[in-house]
C-alpha cells in the first residue's frame, strides 16, 4: 500500500523502515482526490501502529513508537499555516482554560499516545498525531479555549450504568429555574453520547465537585434500581475474553430458566461462556469474597477455602437457580455459595474483539463488573534463562560436584540444600540420583562455571532463554526424533510383506518450566529436564540413555537455582598388538596390550527466572541481549 500511494500514484521519494512490514488492502466507494491520498494512507498506517514523517522532501514510514524522538521539530499549534503532511508535533499555548482541565477534556477523545506532555506551569499542551488527528484535536481545543470559558471550570464524568441523556434530564429537573433555587444558572450539562459521559461547566471548581457527587449517586441509583435488562460491552484489557466468560459463568451461571449452566444459542463468530474449571478459579474466589460484603444478596454455607482452585476439581460444575433468583455453585465436597441476582444474566465472549457482551440489569451488571475489574489485571511475564551442561568428573571432582563448589560458604548470598525436596535429608525413591540443589546469586555461579571451563571440564549442552506468561508452561527441545519399531506383523496378502509400525521418540535436550509468581515476590517453578541420547544405534530396537530431573523450586527474581547430581559412568576398552598373536589365550598379553577407558559426567541444570512487570523491565532485558550480541561481534 505504501508503494502504491507514495511511489506509484504520488511519485514521491520515500523510505520504509524495516520494522514496518506486511500487506494491507483498501477499498473505496469512489475515486480519491490527490490531496486525500496521504490522509487516507495515514489512517491505514495508524491502524497498524505506523506513521509517516515528512522531512527534507522525503516521506519516512516508521513505527509509531519511533515517530517522535529524533524525527520531528515541534510547531506552534496556534499558527494559521496549514497542517504539515505526515506525523507532526504541535505545542499549543492555552489562553482561557487551564492545561490540566483541557487535558481532562481531550483524554477520552484523543487517540492513545497523542497527548505527549501537559505543562501546567506554562499553561500549554504538547500533542502529536497525523494531519487529520491534529486537525480534530486543535479544533476541539479552539471550542473550549475561548473568552466565555475564562474563569470557568470543566468536569468530564464517564457513566458506568446510567445513560448520559437520562442523567442530564434528571439533573436539569433538579436544578430547574424555580424561585429561590440557589443553583440557578451555575451549571451547564452537556451529554457526550459517544463516550456515555457528561461534561459539566461551572464558574466554581467546588461546584464541579458537588456535581460529581450528584452524578455518581444518580449513576449508582440506576445500578441498584429496578431497571430492566440492558446490553453492556466490556472491553477486556489484559486477559482473554473466553477465559473470563468461563469464570464469570462459574459465579453466576447461565441465562435460561430450568436449564443449569446453559447459555442458549449465540450469533456466528461469537462464543458462549461455559461452566467448568479454569486457571482463574482462585481469583474468582477472591472476587466473590471482595464483592460479598457489598451485595446484600450473597449467602454462604461454608468458608472460602472449601471452594478450592484445583484444576481437576468440580468447582463450578453444578449450577442452578435459587429461590431468590440467584445462582448456586456447588462443589463435589458439599461446599456451596449463593450469589443473589435480580434477573437472568447472559454472558457471551466475542473472541474476535476480545470483549464480553453482558445482558443483565444495571444492578446485576455492577456485581459482574466488580468481579471483572479484579480478574482483568495485567499478567506478569517471566524470563527464564536456562543452561544445561555436563561437568567431567576427574581430579577433585571424581566423586561428583559438591554444592559448596558453587560458593555455598560465602557470606554475600543465601543458599539452600534440598535432597529430592525432602527437608529431612533422606533420599526419596521418586527421583533416584538427584542429589543436591543450590540457590545462589547468578554471578557466583558464573564464576564457578568459568573456572570449570578454564580447565576444559565443562560441556554446555544447551543455553536457551524464553519468555513465558505467569502460570503458563514454556517448553524447549533441541534434538531429533529417532524412529522406533513398536510392532511387527506378517502381511496377509500373497506377497507376505512384513508390516512394521514405527513411532518416533524425542531425543536431545528437553526442558519444560512452568513459573508461578507469588504475591510475596517468589517465583515457583515446576521443572522437567531430560537429556536423552541413543546409546546403541540399532535400527529395529535402539537403546536410549536418559537422564531427567523433575522438581519444584521457589526462588526470588534474578536468583539462580542449580540442580545436579545425575552422574553417568561410561566405561569402554580395547586391545591392540601384533596381528594374529595378541588374540592368543594367555600368551596374547606378551604380544599386545589392553586398555580400559572410563568417562564420568554429571548433568547440571542452572535456571535463573526474571519477573517482567513493566515496560522498563522489557527494555532492560532487550538492552542486556544487545550487549551480549555486541560482545560476540567484538570477540569474533
Amino acid at each position: 500500500m505504501v508503494k502504491v500511494v507514495l511511489g506509484d500514484l504520488l511519485q514521491a521519494n520515500y523510505v520504509l523502515h524495516p520494522a514496518v512490514q506486511g500487506t494491507a488492502s483498501l477499498e473505496t466507494g469512489r475515486p480519491l482526490r490527490r490531496e486525500h491520498l496521504i490522509p487516507t494512507l495515514e489512517t491505514l498506517l495508524r491502524m497498524n501502529n505506523a506513521a509517516i514523517v515528512y522531512k527534507n522532501g522525503t516521506y519516512e514510514v516508521v513505527p509509531l513508537a519511533n515517530a517522535v524522538q529524533g524525527n520531528l521539530v515541534p510547531q506552534l499549534g496556534e499558527s494559521t499555516r496549514a497542517l504539515p503532511e505526515g506525523y507532526s508535533v504541535h505545542v499549543i499555548p492555552l489562553q482561557y482554560i487551564g492545561a490540566e482541565e483541557m487535558n481532562g477534556i481531550l483524554q477520552p477523545l484523543a487517540p492513545e499516545g497523542s497527548i505527549i506532555r501537559v505543562d501546567s506551569l506554562r499553561n500549554l499542551i504538547v500533542l502529536a498525531g497525523t494531519s487529520p488527528e491534529m486537525g480534530n484535536l486543535i479544533d476541539t481545543i479552539r471550542v473550549f479555549d475561548v473568552d466565555w470559558m475564562a474563569g470557568l471550570s470543566v468536569g468530564f464524568f464517564v457513566l458506568e450504568y446510567a445513560k448520559a441523556n437520562e442523567v442530564v434530564t434528571q439533573l436539569e429537573g433538579l436544578l430547574a429555574d424555580d424561585a429561590g433555587n440557589p443553583f440557578k444558572g451555575l451549571f451547564r450539562f452537556i451529554p457526550v453520547e459517544s463516550a456515555n459521559a457528561l461534561m459539566v461547566i461551572s464558574p466554581q471548581e467546588k461546584y464541579i465537585q458537588q456535581a460529581r457527587n450528584w452524578i455518581e449517586r444518580l449513576d449508582m441509583a440506576e445500578a441498584s434500581g429496578g431497571a430492566g435488562e440492558r446490553l453492556y460491552v466490556y472491553r477486556v484489557k489484559h486477559g482473554d475474553a473466553e477465559n473470563l466468560a468461563d469464570v464469570i459463568s462459574q459465579l453466576y451461571g447461565g441465562e435460561s430458566k430450568g436449564r443449569q449452566g446453559s447459555l442458549g444459542g449465540v450469533a456466528p463468530g461469537l462464543g458462549s461462556s461455559s461452566i467448568g474449571s479454569s486457571d482463574l478459579g482462585l481469583r474468582a474466589v477472591n472476587a466473590i469474597n471482595a464483592i460479598g460484603d457489598e451485595t446484600g444478596g450473597t449467602s454462604s454455607q461454608s468458608s472460602a477455602p472449601g471452594l478450592g482452585g484445583d484444576r481437576g476439581s468440580d468447582f463450578g460444575r453444578s449450577t442452578g437457580r435459587s429461590t431468590g433468583g440467584g445462582t448456586s455453585l456447588q462443589r463435589g465436597g458439599g461446599t456451596a455459595r449463593t450469589l443473589e441476582l435480580s434477573s437472568e444474566v447472559s454472558i457471551v465472549a466475542d473472541a474476535t474483539n476480545n470483549s464480553l457482551l453482558v445482558r443483565a440489569s444495571p444492578k446485576d451488571y455492577k456485581k459482574i463488573l466488580d468481579a471483572l475489574k479484579q480478574l482483568d489485571i495485567t499478567r506478569l511475564q517471566v524470563l527464564i534463562e536456562a543452561t544445561v551442561l555436563e561437568i567431567r568428573l576427574k581430579g577433585n571432582l571424581k566423586y561428583g560436584v559438591q554444592w559448596n563448589f558453587f560458593g555455598l560458604a560465602t557470606k554475600d548470598h543465601r543458599s539452600n540444600i534440598n535432597w529430592n525436596g525432602n527437608d529431612t535429608g533422606t533420599f526419596a525413591q521418586t527421583f533416584p540420583g538427584f542429589n543436591w540443589t543450590v540457590i545462589a546469586r547468578p554471578d557466583a555461579i558464573r564464576a564457578t562455571l568459568s573456572a570449570l571451563a578454564g580447565e576444559s571440564l565443562l560441556n554446555v549442552l544447551s543455553s536457551p532463554s524464553v519468555m513465558v506468561l505467569d502460570n503458563q508452561t514454556a517448553k524447549i527441545q533441541v534434538g531429533q526424533q529417532v524412529p522406533v519399531a513398536t510392532t511387527q506383523q506378517q502381511g496377509t496378502s500373497t506377497t507376505d510383506r512384513i508390516v512394521n509400525q514405527i513411532e518416533y521418540k524425542d531425543t536431545g535436550v528437553m526442558l519444560s518450566v512452568k513459573p508461578r509468581v507469588t504475591p510475596g515476590g517468589m517465583v515457583q517453578m515446576e521443572i522437567e529436564q531430560e537429556v536423552s541420547t541413543v546409546a546403541k544405534d540399532n535400527p529395529t530396537n535402539p537403546t536410549f540413555d536418559t537422564r531427567n530431573i523433575t522438581s519444584t523450586v521457589a526462588v526470588r527474581s534474578n536468583q539462580a537455582v542449580v540442580l545436579g547430581g545425575l552422574i553417568q559412568d561410561i566405561r569402554g576398552g580395547g586391545k591392540q598388538g601384533v596381528p594374529g598373536l595378541y588374540d592368543l589365550p594367555y600368551l596374547g598379553l606378551l604380544f599386545g596390550e589392553r586398555s580400559k577407558d572410563a568417562d564420568r559426567t554429571e548433568l547440571v541444570v542452572v535456571l535463573t527466572p526474571k519477573v517482567i512487570a513493566s515496560d522498563q523491565d522489557i527494555e532492560s532485558v532487550a538492552r542486556d541481549f544487545r550487549g551480549k550480541v555486541s560482545g560476540l561481534e567484538m570477540k569474533f
